[in-house]
C-alpha cells in the first residue's frame, strides 16, 4: 500500500512540474527582434523596418491605433522560408473591440489579385471571433480553403497579452498567455519552404480588402526554432513585469470603500446593516466643497492603463432634491476645497441609478430616495453641467482621488473604477467581478434609454429600447 501511495505521488509531482516548469530558450535561436525601444523600426542585427500609414513608434512601442497603419518588414532579408522551423512571438496591447474584420497582427507572403498567397501569419482578433495562426501555399485562387490553422481564444480587450505561433515540418501551434490554444499537423501543401519572401508585416493582412490591426505591439521576435512549451512559458512568465501583463485584473472594477480615505472631519462614518457609509453633517450651497473638512481624500492603485468610468453606490436621503448632490475631483489629484473648476458637481441624484442585479449601469437610471444604488458618474451629468472619464497611464498607476460633499442626506457606500469600453452590472459592481464587452444578452430589450420630457422641465421618463448586437461570423 505504501508502494502504491508513493507511485501516485510520483506521478502527481512530475505532472505538477510538468504545468509548471520553465526552461529559458536562450538566444541562440533568436534570429530577429524588435523591441522598439530606441524609438526605431531596426531590430537587433541591424533589419529596419518602415512605418507605414499613421504607424508611429513612441515609448518603445509601435503604435497602430489609426486605421490603415502598419508596419512592413524585410521580407527578404528575413528570408522565413529558409527556416526549417520558426516561431514567432509578440507581446501586444489592441485598441479595445477594435478589430472586428479579417486582421492580421503578424503576416508573411504574397498577394494577389487582392488575395493572400503562401503565407503565414497570426492574429488576436478576427471577424470570426477568434484568435489564429495559419498557413497556405500553393492555391492563389481559394488560398483561404487551403489554411492549415490552429485557433485560440479572441483577445481584443485593450489589455496587454502574448502571443507566439510555432511552425515545424508536422505542425502549426497558437500559445496566447503563456498557455497552449491549439496545436494542428500540417496539410501536405503547406510548408515553410512554400511561403512567399515577398512581403512580412506587423498589423498588415495580406488581403487587400481586410482591415490593419489596431493597437500597440511591444515587441516581436523571430526564432530559427520551434519553441517548446516550457520555452513559450517561460518567455511569458519572464515578460510579465516588463510589458505589464494583468490578465483578468484589467477587466474587474476598481472598487473602493468610500468610509477607507483620509476623511475631512465634517464627515460621519455610519452603518447600515452590514453597509458602512459616509454622510456629511452639514449643508452649503457653493459650487465647490467649501473647506478641507468637506472632502475625502483616496490613493487608488490600478492593475491597467486605460480609461475607466467612475461608479458609486449611494443613498438618497428623505429630503430627496434636498439630498442628492456631492462633487467629485475634476481628473486626478490633490483639488483644491474652494475652486470651482476643480470640481465636478453632480446633482439629481434623486431620481437616478441602478439596484438589480442584471441592471447595466451605463444610462442614468431612475431609482428614487431611500434605497441604495449604482450610478454611472462619468457617462451622466445628471443636472450638473459635465461629466469626465478617467485615463491611467503606465508611469501612474496609483493616483490621488478625491470627493467633496454639498448636501447633507446623502449617504455613500462605495466608489468604483472600471475599464470605459465594458458594461458592468450592478451584480459586477458588488462582487467586483469582470465586465463585459457587449451588453448582457439578457438586457437586450430591457435597457431604458432615459430623456428630458422638454428643457423646461427636469423630470425623466422612459422608453424601451432595443439593443442590436451584431457578431458577423463566418468565412472569406
Amino acid at each position: 500500500m505504501i508502494i502504491k501511495l508513493d507511485f501516485i505521488f510520483g506521478i502527481i509531482l512530475i505532472a505538477c512540474m510538468n504545468v509548471f516548469s520553465q526552461i529559458d530558450p536562450g538566444d541562440e535561436n533568436l534570429t530577429h527582434s524588435w523591441t522598439f525601444d530606441d524609438g526605431t523600426a531596426t531590430d537587433m542585427v541591424g533589419a529596419e523596418g518602415n512605418t507605414m500609414g499613421s504607424a508611429q513608434i513612441l515609448q518603445g512601442a509601435l503604435n497602430t491605433t489609426e486605421s490603415d497603419s502598419w508596419l512592413s518588414l524585410p521580407a527578404d532579408s528575413i528570408a522565413i522560408n529558409t527556416y526549417a522551423e520558426v516561431t514567432i512571438e509578440t507581446w501586444f496591447q489592441s485598441v479595445p473591440n477594435g478589430n472586428t474584420g479579417f486582421t492580421m497582427l503578424v503576416s508573411f507572403g504574397n498577394t494577389q489579385n487582392t488575395f493572400g498567397t503562401d503565407y503565414f501569419f497570426m492574429t488576436a482578433a478576427r471577424a470570426d471571433d477568434v484568435s489564429r495562426t495559419a498557413i497556405s501555399c500553393g492555391d492563389a485562387n481559394t488560398p483561404w480553403s487551403s489554411e492549415t490553422g490552429a485557433n485560440g481564444v479572441e483577445y481584443d480587450d485593450g489589455t496587454v497579452h502574448h502571443m507566439v505561433s510555432t511552425l515545424d515540418s508536422t505542425s502549426i501551434t497558437l500559445y496566447i498567455d503563456g498557455e497552449l490554444q491549439t496545436t494542428t499537423p500540417l496539410d501536405s501543401n503547406n510548408r515553410i519552404s512554400e511561403i512567399s519572401p515577398l512581403y512580412a508585416y506587423l498589423a498588415k493582412s495580406l488581403y487587400d480588402s481586410d482591415p490593419t490591426w489596431r493597437g500597440y505591439i511591444h515587441e516581436f521576435n523571430i526564432y530559427n526554432k520551434a519553441l517548446t512549451a516550457d520555452n513559450v512559458l517561460y518567455l511569458f512568465e519572464n515578460g510579465k513585469n516588463t510589458f505589464h501583463w494583468v490578465g483578468e485584473e484589467a477587466l474587474k472594477p476598481v472598487v473602493v470603500e468610500a468610509e477607507s480615505g483620509n476623511m475631512g472631519s465634517d464627515f460621519s462614518v455610519l452603518q447600515d446593516d452590514s453597509v458602512g457609509y459616509v454622510m456629511i453633517e452639514s449643508n452649503a450651497t457653493a459650487f465647490n466643497p467649501v473647506s478641507g473638512a468637506r472632502m475625502i481624500s483616496y490613493e487608488v492603485t490600478f492593475p491597467d492603463t486605460g480609461t475607466y468610468d467612475l461608479f458609486a453606490r449611494l443613498r438618497v436621503g428623505p429630503n430627496t432634491d434636498d439630498d442628492d448632490s456631492f462633487f467629485y475631483g475634476n481628473g486626478f489629484g490633490e483639488k483644491d476645497s474652494s475652486e470651482n473648476a476643480d470640481w465636478i458637481f453632480i446633482n439629481g441624484l434623486a431620481t437616478a441609478g441602478f439596484s438589480e442585479p442584471n441592471d447595466v449601469v451605463r444610462d442614468p437610471g431612475g431609482l428614487g430616495a431611500g434605497m441604495w444604488k449604482w450610478v454611472n458618474l462619468s457617462r451622466n451629468a445628471y443636472q450638473g453641467d459635465t461629466s469626465i472619464a478617467f485615463t491611467v497611464v503606465n508611469d501612474s498607476l496609483t493616483q490621488t482621488f478625491q470627493i467633496g460633499a454639498r448636501e447633507d442626506g446623502l449617504d455613500i457606500d462605495k466608489l468604483a473604477f472600471g475599464k470605459s469600453y465594458l458594461y458592468y452590472t450592478v451584480e459586477n459592481l458588488d462582487n467586483r467581478e469582470i465586465g463585459s464587452a457587449e451588453i448582457p444578452a439578457e438586457m437586450c430589450g430591457k435597457v431604458r434609454l432615459w430623456l428630458p420630457i422638454s428643457q423646461n422641465l427636469s423630470g425623466m421618463f422612459t422608453v424601451p429600447l432595443r439593443w442590436l448586437i451584431l457578431n458577423p461570423t463566418g468565412t472569406r
